[in-house]
């Protein structure tokens, strides 16, 4: 410093750290100049001295801000990207630039931009980037879109950003972040997919649920029903053997009819429950031999039949694959109804037949055509 003061040169804010009396350190900018006389020999040196300690902290804090702020880029994997509209001149981040499938040697400019937009997105796009160069607006830009890398894969990305214009209402930066934003997109459209599945399968459900239901209470109307003819034989074959007192013959006549009637109530009763616990009656098909299901309902249907003095036989029937139990009540209706609505002493007989499905649907329609079924 001295030398160069001998050889007439002025120190100019040279940054240094002084103590104060106090022992406090301080940063300090000072500016030494020669002083001379008349001759212009140097007599002297001026010295003035600044204390810049706070904008020696300032610009501490400013590179920590800045560092961390790099850091929470690199973490986050968050591109950066600043645009002079003057100056056409666009800069990109190492980290943007891999997010767009760029190396670092590859030019970048506002149209490398636009040409990387998906042509989907592109309107939409671009109408956001002139909106916020609106010196009008706000200038906010935040919007999610797809873009084309350069080996050709699409990614989803989220670019916010934020321009500044002039007094001349001129977008002198427009500066902002990019992150991809692919991953989020992806998870997304698979929960909403997972939602919509599932929000199908649980109408589907209550679908089968109110059919259930329905079916259930027109099952149980019927079994009620079906329950009664087991239940007057019961009666019956107990006031036979109250009327009858001791009469072993007797007891032995009706006791195994009283057993075989309850028999047939559980077993109704059984039924219901377990269609109740079944949505459809899929899995409660099986092969049922119908000369059987006959069988057991002229059994359950004996004090109506005699009561009619009605005469109820069937031909030889097929066995098939159905539910047992609704087949009962099938063949139980159409007896007992038969036996119900005919004149005295009615005779009803059952006969099957195979059909096509065209013969089918065209007696089903000339039952519904016709004025009365019985």
């Amino acid at each position: 410093i001295l030398a160069k003061l001998r050889r007439g040169e002025v120190i100019e804010q040279m940054q240094t750290v002084r103590i104060r009396k106090n022992g406090e350190l301080i940063d300090v900018s000072l500016t030494v100049s020669p002083v001379r006389d008349e001759k212009g020999r140097i007599i002297g040196v001026s010295k003035i001295a600044r204390d810049i300690t706070a904008v020696r902290k300032a610009e501490r804090l400013i590179r920590e801000a800045d560092e961390k702020f790099r850091m929470a880029v690199e973490a986050t994997k968050l591109g950066t990207w600043e645009y002079n509209p003057v100056a056409q001149e666009l800069l990109w981040s190492g980290e943007t630039r891999k997010i767009y499938g760029l190396t670092e040697n590859d030019p970048v400019d506002f149209h490398v931009f636009l040409r990387h937009i998906h042509p989907d997105d592109y309107d939409y796009v671009t109408r956001d980037v002139e909106k916020a160069l609106d010196p009008t607006g706000s200038g906010s830009y935040d919007i999610t879109f797809r873009i084309r890398q350069k080996n050709g894969a699409i990614r989803w990305v989220r670019t916010q950003g934020k321009a500044y214009f002039n007094k001349q209402n001129i977008t002198e930066r427009f500066i902002g972040t990019v992150l991809d934003v692919t991953d989020d997109k992806n998870k997304n459209a698979e929960l909403e997919k997972l939602v919509s599945e599932r929000t199908r399968a649980l109408k589907m459900m209550n679908k089968q649920l109110q059919r259930s239901n329905s079916d259930l209470a027109q099952f149980a109307s019927v079994a009620s029903h079906d329950l009664q003819e087991p239940l007057r034989k019961v009666q019956m074959y107990c006031n036979r053997i109250l009327e009858a007192k001791d009469s072993k013959a007797v007891f032995d006549k009706f006791f195994p009819r009283i057993i075989d009637a309850s028999a047939r109530m559980s077993q109704l009763i059984k039924d219901v429950l377990h269609y109740a616990q079944i949505p459809d009656g899929t899995d409660q098909m099986e092969q049922t031999d119908l000369n059987e299901v006959f069988d057991n309902v002229t059994s359950d249907l004996e004090v109506s039949i005699k009561e009619r003095n009605a005469k109820v036989t069937a031909d030889f029937l097929p066995s098939i694959k159905g539910n047992a139990s609704q087949l009962r009540q099938l063949f139980t209706n159409i007896i007992s109804n038969s036996i119900k609505f005919s004149t005295r002493d009615p005779e009803v007989r059952i006969t099957s037949m195979i059909l096509r499905k065209s013969e089918v649907l065209s007696r089903n329609r000339q039952l519904h055509e016709a004025p009365s079924y019985v």
